[in-house]
């Protein structure tokens, strides 16, 4: 991210008067032995099993005495199955140049020892998404083959290394090597399990090196899971150097004050720009501070664009141009709300279901996405996602920690100080979907009509509401289409109605609302003089949830929330209902914060059926599973609930 630009050059000084070092893994290479490795019981029940899996970071000094790095990467692996031949027949590898890779060996190894070698002069070049990459196309590849290779590129210097040493792929020695000069001490943390590791000095090299043996597949289908924050992984970062002062390098102090400087560096050079923009909006005039919070953010979101690729020169630029870089714009925002008086704080941090910012161990790989906090209301602002405006950021922030920074003066001196502490989420009733149904029969019981009412409120709106403002007239239209048939298959809607939808008013604090008639006949079916009704078909599709292996994650239903459906049912006359017992459920498990009710009451011709489900804690363990798995079949289980219609 940004913070790598800034960390080039900013806090160390590695030019010294020392003695030009190679490259260890210069002469590395694949070893001589062929031979297939004998498969455990265990590695033989797996589709294909990494034998080895090797990566090295490596750094030196040149002859003029600055870093450079290369990457090293080795893997065996072995085919079990012959579909896997598709997945393991093409290697990407990370650059997009050949004259990157500074070395590089392949070959595949038959059952019956046939060996076919790959080399550098066989890759090709490929666009995928917009983005160039190196490929080389493996031959050879059968069931019970093996496969071996690995390169070396280069790459940037960078202080902070995340590794993964688990994946969806058994692996049967997993080791991850950081080979330094002797001064630079660098330090590690795993993550999700323990592994061995060893820290040497060989030749003025410091080799950091860990290992895991076995290492089990973690499963990436399991729902409500945080599969790459749950892999294990490495976090290495450079922590001193031994040759200038030894104090702990890149703190999260250093991080705060270096936040507070880039976003700061034209507080002077754009002052009249922020003054006139200022003016522009009336925020004096405006009667609140969220009102000029709202109007700050309006303003940025539907006029300024992020293009990192074309950044200006400047704040005064980019107000003529409407675009810049995510640095510009966000320090934008924060001149703007200092000139406005608004208190605030910057929030550095990063997707809880990319990693769990640890604020024990000072890596800045943490520190990849913005928000803003807001400490006399208790809320925060994404200030460069424009589906999202002030009180409500996306969900995989809320519950981890972040860098915040504040802005502190004494006398005419100003800086960043900086703490870690959690990114507080809303409570439960704060994200919602609320359906109101009133049921009639149509065209001889035929036919259901449905008038029906829609509430959603904060993440639980899945962005319908920021879809619709952007859209076209045809867009909106298929979009609540979209969501009427997520309950209704057949549907013919009439009379829709849409609110709360502009995000640049008021009204985007208040639930979105869709409101429309649905006449549907798949939800009614004839049997002789009855009528079975579907009503668990109401309520939309539920997620049902059967898994034949223990759990391995633990939960992330990715916020809390509830839904409440009221359905009002009204029966025609000359008709009497059975089966209403089977609308009486009540899965609550209270300890875990999470339930499924639903129950029934008679009030002359009409049946009133209220269900309620509910997710107070967004992070549950992996011990729970089995009681919440509960509660998620039991809104599915509610979904085959029919009633009979008999004549009376």
């Amino acid at each position: 991210m940004k913070i790598r630009l800034i960390t080039l050059l900013t806090f160390l000084s590695l030019q010294f008067a020392v003695k030009a070092q190679e490259f260890e893994t210069q002469t590395y290479d694949l070893p001589s032995d062929t031979k297939h490795a004998v498969l455990t019981d265990t590695e033989k029940a797996e589709p294909s099993v990494l034998l080895l899996d090797k990566n090295i970071y490596e750094y030196r000094y040149n002859k003029d005495g600055d870093l450079e790095s290369v990457y090293t990467k080795h893997r065996k692996i072995h085919i079990n199955d012959a579909a896997e031949v598709e997945h393991y027949n093409r290697i990407y590898f990370p650059v997009n140049n050949p004259e990157s890779i500074l070395s590089l060996r392949l070959r595949s190894v038959t059952k019956s020892g046939k060996i076919t070698e790959m080399k550098k002069s066989d890759l090709k070049k490929i666009t995928e998404d917009d983005h160039d990459y190196m490929i080389l196309a493996v031959e050879g590849l059968e069931k019970d083959a093996e496969l071996e290779y690995f390169f070396t590129i280069k790459r940037g210097v960078t202080y902070f290394l995340t590794e993964f040493a688990q994946s969806g792929t058994f692996i049967r020695h997993a080791e991850v090597q950081v080979i330094s000069p002797a001064n630079l001490i660098w330090e590690a943390k795993t993550y999700n399990g323990e592994m061995a590791v060893t820290d040497t000095v060989i030749n003025d090299k410091r080799i950091l090196k860990y290992t895991r043996e076995n290492v089990p597949v973690l499963d990436s289908e399991e729902k409500y899971a945080a599969y790459t924050a749950n892999r294990q992984r490495i976090e290495f970062k450079l922590a001193r150097n031994t040759s200038g002062s030894n104090l702990r390098l890149f703190t999260w102090g250093d991080a705060g004050k270096r936040y507070y400087e880039i976003m700061h560096e034209e507080e002077k050079s754009a002052h009249k720009d922020i003054e006139k923009l200022s003016s522009q909006l009336s925020l004096k005039k405006l009667s609140s501070d969220e009102a000029r919070i709202r109007a700050i953010e309006n303003f940025i979101k539907m006029n300024i664009n992020i293009n990192e690729q074309a950044e200006v020169s400047g704040i005064p630029e980019l107000l003529k141009k409407h675009y810049g870089s995510e640095n510009q714009v966000v320090s934008l925002y924060i001149l703007m709300l200092e000139n406005a008086n608004i208190p605030h704080e910057l929030v550095v941090t990063t997707s809880r279901f990319d990693a769990w910012f640890d604020p024990e161990f000072d890596t800045w790989n943490f520190l990849d996405s913005y928000l803003l906090f807001f400490p006399a209301t208790g809320k925060y602002m994404d200030p460069t996602n424009i589906l999202y405006r002030y009180g409500e950021v996306p969900y995989e922030f809320i519950n981890n920690n972040g860098l915040f920074v504040k802005k502190v003066s004494i006398g005419a001196v100003s800086n960043g100080v900086s703490v870690v502490k959690k990114i507080e989420g809303v409570t439960y009733t704060d994200n919602f979907n609320k359906l109101n149904a009133e049921i009639t029969f149509e065209k001889n019981m035929d036919e259901v009509k449905i008038i029906s009412k829609q509430e959603y409120g904060g993440n639980a709106d899945n962005l319908y509401r920021t879809v619709y403002f952007y859209s076209d007239a045809e867009s909106r239209s298929k979009m609540i289409d979209e969501i009427i048939k997520s309950n209704f298959n057949d549907m013919k809607t009439t009379d829709t109605k849409v609110s709360n939808f502009d995000l640049t008013k008021d009204e985007y604090s208040k639930p979105f609302i869709v409101e429309t008639t649905v006449n549907s006949p798949s939800l009614m079916q004839h049997a002789g003089t009855d009528v079975v009704f579907s009503i668990g078909d109401v309520i939309g599709q539920q997620v049902e949830m059967y898994q034949e292996h223990a759990r391995q994650n633990p939960i992330d239903v990715g916020f809390p929330h509830y839904y409440e459906r009221v359905l009002v049912v009204t029966v025609p006359k000359g008709y009497e209902v059975k089966g209403l017992e089977k609308l009486e459920m009540d899965i609550v498990f209270n300890d875990l914060g999470t339930g499924f009710t639903s129950s029934y009451k008679r009030d002359g011709d009409k049946i009133i059926v209220t269900v309620n489900e509910f997710y107070k804690n967004v992070q549950l363990p992996v011990s729970a599973f089995d009681n919440f798995k509960k509660v998620i079949n039991a809104a599915a289980d509610f979904n085959k609930i029919k009633l009979v219609f008999v004549k009376s």
